[in-house]
């Protein structure tokens, strides 16, 4: 009986997944995008993160061995964390909503006003999925930026 109840339940799944590829493409194989939070300078949208690097520290320190205390130099990759401002001029990116309304450069400054606000933006220079613009509220700005070329 367990045998019939598990080709049964194969066979029904083996057939759901016939139904061919799916209109969307599967967001899980897209970079999701980057929440920032930015706020306006000039003619910049600027944004502070923080990012965590390894830093190779190179130190000596004395060993016990048994022709008595040594000294060794040793390199140590250590984790430290420092803060990054990037920079987009505002004339260079596509500024919309997670709506799909686009924005002129005026709207976006009436918008970010003197106050940061937090932002969508591309994670990999592609248009963001619609999966992750329905998690976004409406209102939400979306800013692509001009994609950059690897050398």
């Amino acid at each position: 009986m367990l045998a019939m109840t598990l080709l049964v339940s194969c066979a029904l799944v083996g057939s759901a997944a016939d139904d061919g590829p799916k209109k969307d493409a599967d967001p899980t194989t897209k970079a999701p995008p980057r929440l920032l939070v930015v706020r306006l300078k000039g003619d910049a949208l600027v944004s502070q993160y923080v990012v965590t690097e390894v830093v190779p520290v190179t130190v000596t320190e004395k060993v016990k061995t048994n022709q008595g205390d040594v000294d060794r130099t040793v390199t140590r990759y250590v984790p430290q964390m420092r803060t990054v401002e990037q920079s987009f001029d505002l004339k260079a990116v596509t500024v919309t909503t997670a709506g799909g309304k686009r924005l002129s450069a005026e709207e976006v400054r009436n918008r970010l006003g003197t106050r940061p606000q937090a932002v969508a933006t591309s994670g990999d220079g592609q248009p963001i999925d619609q999966v992750y613009l329905d998690a976004l509220g409406r209102d939400t700005l979306v800013i692509m930026t001009p994609r950059v070329e690897k050398k």
